[in-house]
């Protein structure tokens, strides 16, 4: 199960991206899809996915980004993320 700061990281990183105009929710889950339900599209996706990275500190291929749909697809490879950092 995840923990409810990966949700609040991801949630920062996508406020944080330039370029990124996420439509607001009451209470986003993981099962939040960032296309339909916070209108992120294919561009915006990537940048959500370098600031991830940098915010992190870890570098991976954007390949990684391609198969997020919900939140919980983000919070999950931040997960990852962190567990095989340096």
């Amino acid at each position: 199960m995840s923990r409810p700061e990966d949700l609040a990281f991801v949630l920062r990183c996508i406020a944080e991206t330039p370029d990124v105009y996420a439509k607001p929710l009451a209470s986003p889950d993981e099962s939040t899809r960032l296309r339909d339900d916070l209108g992120v599209d294919s561009i915006g996706l990537v940048g959500v996915f370098y600031a991830v990275i940098d915010a992190l500190g870890v570098e991976y291929d954007e390949s990684e980004a391609k198969d997020w749909v919900t939140l919980g697809d983000v919070v999950r490879f931040v997960e990852r993320a962190t567990r095989e950092a340096p």
